[in-house]
């Protein structure tokens, strides 16, 4: 797997060892994960967080996350916070539209 600045890309491979124990990797396949989010990515999200939501992405209660919903096969951006109070504020956006498909308040029991 490599990181990069712009996304995440999977690498897999295949190892074969020659004669003196060193490994050799082969490549088989590239799986680009950032994909599905092209039309709305991170940098998209990010400045979704901080202009419209105000949040701060290193506050410890921000959380965002992103996968695909399998029954209908559609990338989602899903975006947690909680505040001061004892609310937890959930919005889901489509990544192909970037258009909010839903916004949840629900109480946390300590």
């Amino acid at each position: 797997m490599k990181n990069s600045r712009n996304g995440t890309i999977w690498f897999h491979g295949e190892r074969e060892k020659n004669t003196k124990l060193f490994f050799y990797h082969y490549l088989i396949e590239t799986i680009d994960k950032d994909i599905p989010y092209k039309n709305y990515p991170w940098e998209k999200v990010e400045r979704f967080i901080t202009e419209e939501l105000k949040l701060n992405l290193f506050d410890k209660d921000v959380e965002v996350n992103r996968y695909i919903d399998e029954e209908v096969n559609l990338p989602i951006w899903y975006i947690t916070w909680r505040t001061d109070s004892t609310e937890v504020f959930s919005i889901k956006i489509n990544a192909l539209t970037g258009k909010v498909i839903s916004k949840e308040i629900n109480e946390v029991r300590e």
